[in-house]
Formats: C-alpha cells, structure tokens, sequence
C-alpha cells in the first residue's frame, strides 16, 4: 500500500501541478509521508520484504523517482534518501548474495547515468546553477547508499541467515558488493571533483 501511494505520489501529485496547494494546507507532502513510512516499515522489519516479487517493485519505485527527476520535476533529497534507506536495508536481508548485489547495481546505475548528464549540460553551460546543486545532491545521494548499505548488512550479520555459517561470513557477502559497486563509481565521483573542483556546491558535497 505504502509502495503504491509513493508511486502515485512521485508520478500524479507532482504531474498534476498539486504540490504547492497541499503543502501549504500540510507540513509534509503526501511524497514526503509516503517516503518516510516506506522507510520506517523497511528498517523495521526488512526480512519480510525479500521476496523477489516485492524486492523488484521496491527497485522500480527506485527507478520511478529518476523518471520523474528526468521530466524535470523535483523530488526532495531526504525523500529519496528515507526510500534509498528503506531498500538497502530489505536488500541487505535478502539470503542470497546475488540478489543484494542486483538490487545495489540497480540503485546505483541510475544515480550514475544522471550524475553523467548533469555533467554533460553543465559542461554546456546549460542551467548551470540548477545542476551544480542536482548534482551536489546525487553525490550525497549515492555516498548515503553505500554507507547505509554497509550499515544495514552489518546489522544483518548479527543475525544468522540461511546459507552463512558465520555471522562474519554474511557481512563478507554483504561487503563485495558495496566495494565492487564503490570501485565502479569511482571514475565518475573522481571526474565531477576534478572538472568541477571551482564549484564550490559541488565540491561541499
């Protein structure tokens, strides 16, 4: 229910132009609550969310907010944050190593393919202002997925799952993926610090 009220958040509240009137009649707006409720019931209790049925529409919300993002609206970096976090933590529980490592390939690429075109219309010069702070926030965004990954499996080791002899083992399965991950996304973190080191924006981030 919560997964569908974000979709239908990311996608007809911010289309249909009713952002502003409802969050001037509320102190959150409804992709706000969405994102935070989403989060909360995922860190809860994460184990009940790896089936791979569920894991799949919990990556394509994943992929619906850059959708959204791409059309030019904006969706708040702690709403994507508090859903980043909800999903690396049901990754993070998933048995097997695979399936967490797909789900952290398929968070990351994305953020990776924006962060790529930003660079490429700023380097244009193209609405300069407005993607020094996008793409401050997409490093944010995919520094916070590692660590919270890396948080969520370590938590996960302190439990014995089916498959690992050893809590130690589980966090090892947990941990290649992020480093493989972090590897692959170097080159471009590496490329914006370089090309953009003047921006002071970006270079906070």
């Amino acid at each position: 229910m919560l997964l569908s009220a974000f979709s239908l958040s990311a996608t007809n509240y911010i289309r249909d132009g009713k952002k502003c009137e409802i969050e001037r009649e509320t102190c959150e707006s409804p992709l706000t609550e969405a994102s935070l409720a989403l989060e909360r019931i995922l860190c809860l209790a994460p184990s009940r969310f790896t089936d791979p049925a569920i894991l799949s529409s919990l990556s394509h919300a994943w992929i619906v907010s850059y959708s959204v993002i791409r059309r030019g609206n904006t969706i708040a970096l702690k709403e994507r944050v508090a859903l980043c976090t909800g999903i690396c933590f049901a990754a993070a529980s998933a048995s097997k190593r695979a399936s967490s490592g797909e789900i952290l390939v398929g968070l990351v690429d994305p953020g990776l393919e924006y962060i790529n075109q930003l660079a490429a219309e700023f380097a244009q010069g193209n609405r300069l202002q407005d993607i020094s702070s996008q793409m401050a926030d997409e490093i944010r965004l995919l520094a916070s997925l590692f660590r919270t990954f890396a948080t969520a499996g370590s938590i996960q080791a302190t439990t014995m799952e089916s498959g690992c002899n050893t809590s130690s083992n589980r966090r090892t399965q947990l941990e290649e993926p992020v480093i493989s991950m972090v590897q692959k996304s170097w080159p471009t973190v590496t490329k914006i610090a370089t090309s953009f080191s003047h921006d002071k924006v970006s270079a906070c981030s």
